[in-house]
């Protein structure tokens, strides 16, 4: 990240580009959580040939994409997991 200048004008620009930026990610999360939820199903998966153990590390990230947008509205998730590790497993995915 640049230095930025300590000014006022410098600061509002900075935060509204990051808030900017922050609101296209939770809106992301939402339309991807979305449609995982409705495309990866066990089945579907199996189908398409997506091992079992990736399997689960896909339904991880489609239970991170919902714990994100539970912080973003306001929710406390029940429970939590390590969001890069599950990451991880799945860039290994080919």
């Amino acid at each position: 990240m640049s230095l930025v200048p300590l000014d006022s004008s410098h600061m509002t620009d900075s935060i509204i580009a990051d808030t900017t930026y922050l609101r296209s990610v939770v809106s992301w999360a939402q339309a991807r959580y979305e449609a995982y939820s409705l495309m990866c199903t066990a089945p579907a998966m199996t189908a398409a040939g997506i091992s079992s153990a990736d399997q689960v590390f896909v339904n991880a990230f489609i239970s991170d994409l919902s714990r994100l947008i539970d912080l973003a509205t306001g929710t406390v998730p029940a429970n939590a997991d390590v969001w890069l590790y599950n990451i991880t497993q799945l860039l290994g995915l080919s």
